[in-house]
């Protein structure tokens, strides 16, 4: 199965767009929130970027204890984004750490 990603042009200085809190255009939602968005490039030894890193987002919780929230992969070029919930994250201290490996193994259960 595949999908298609639609093309959609969306002009975020349009002032019609920046007084409304959520625009649909097609098929796409644009929303205006207060998400925090962490985003960065990552790098071998030799300064050149690492495609398909596993990139995971970590936060101490109330106890300190260090909680796993999600993971993203770099992209051809080493760059990654993720997008936070405010209302989990903030005031929450964040790690982000990288792992790459050329073995991939399948686990059953």
């Amino acid at each position: 199965m595949s999908y298609a990603l639609k093309f959609v042009e969306v002009d975020l200085s349009n002032e019609a767009i920046k007084e409304r809190s959520e625009v649909q255009i097609q098929d796409i939602i644009i929303k205006d929130v207060e998400d925090i968005i962490i985003h960065g490039k990552v790098y071998d030894d030799n300064n050149n970027p690492v495609e398909n890193a596993v990139v995971k987002v970590f936060y101490t919780n109330d106890n300190g204890n260090e909680v796993g929230y999600c993971h993203v992969f770099t992209d051809s070029d080493g760059e990654y984004m993720v997008n936070l919930p405010y209302e989990i994250f903030n005031e929450k201290k964040i790690k982000v750490k990288a792992v790459k490996t050329n073995k991939i193994m399948d686990e059953q259960f």
